[in-house]
């Protein structure tokens, strides 16, 4: 338990501005202890991008406890798949969802969270596309 407060703390601590994205001229990152890097999307940011064939961008979602969520993946071109994890090192035990239609279809996962902190989301690229990854908290 206290090591999840402490990274908790770490990563709200690290969040910090980049370029890109829709809607907002610089949405935030925040850096994991593992140093990898999560784009910040949520319902008020959307993040527009194109990915390679087996290529992975990593997104992060704040989620705050009592309220549900659900990840909409808006594949453009190609084939991306969206996948949803508890925790920032992406392992099979922190799954909490996937979806993965295959071509041209929207992929979205809805959850409901008993915490507050992060989601963390990996989009892969099945075939080299185009994507929009947007956030609604219902």
């Amino acid at each position: 338990m206290k090591m999840k407060i402490i990274t908790s703390l770490l990563l709200m601590l690290t969040l910090v501005g980049c370029g890109g994205g829709e809607g907002h001229s610089d949405p935030s990152y925040i850096i994991a202890p593992n140093g990898q890097s999560f784009t910040v999307v949520d319902d008020s940011v959307s993040y527009h991008d194109s990915i390679l064939s087996g290529d992975a961008h990593l997104y992060a979602i704040p989620v705050t406890s009592g309220y549900r969520y659900r990840v909409n993946l808006d594949t453009l071109a190609g084939d991306s798949d969206l996948y949803l994890y508890y925790d920032y090192t992406l392992s099979n035990l922190s799954l909490l969802g996937f979806s993965d239609f295959p071509d041209l279809d929207t992929d979205n996962v809805s959850f409901y969270s008993d915490f507050n902190g992060y989601i963390y989301v990996e989009v892969y690229g099945a075939v080299k596309g185009e994507y929009f990854i947007s956030v609604d908290q219902l």
